[in-house]
């Protein structure tokens, strides 16, 4: 899904997004992709999770990543021109709720103060 930002409509990446993801998230991944479409920008390439979560707390869940994402990035649409490139220790934290009985992702947020392996 992330790598049809910038490259669909911004009406079917906020379909997508409702299925995965809650409130602030969920503005936040809408928002972004019409940004990237102002902008003439896409994402390209793929990312290597290493993911880890302890144990359930009810209706909430942590999930740990330590992405590489060296082989990801964004790019001009109109140039495809490279304008990022990702890290090869991205240290993201991802908290989900249960809704309905289906996970969706609560918030994302990036451990720059915490290593990862």
């Amino acid at each position: 899904m992330l790598n049809d930002v910038g490259n669909v409509s911004p009406e079917r990446t906020a379909i997508a997004a409702k299925a995965v993801a809650v409130g602030h998230e969920y503005e936040g991944f809408v928002s972004s992709a019409k940004l990237f479409k102002q902008r003439g920008l896409a994402y390209f390439g793929t990312i290597k999770s290493r993911i880890s979560w302890g144990p359930l707390a009810g209706d909430e869940a942590v999930i740990r990543d330590c992405m590489d994402q060296t082989k990801f990035g964004t790019y001009e649409v109109a140039t495809k021109n490279a304008v990022t490139i990702g890290s090869s220790h991205e240290n993201l934290n991802a908290t989900f709720k249960r809704v309905a009985g289906v996970w969706r992702v609560q918030g994302i947020f990036n451990n720059k103060d915490e290593s990862c392996r």
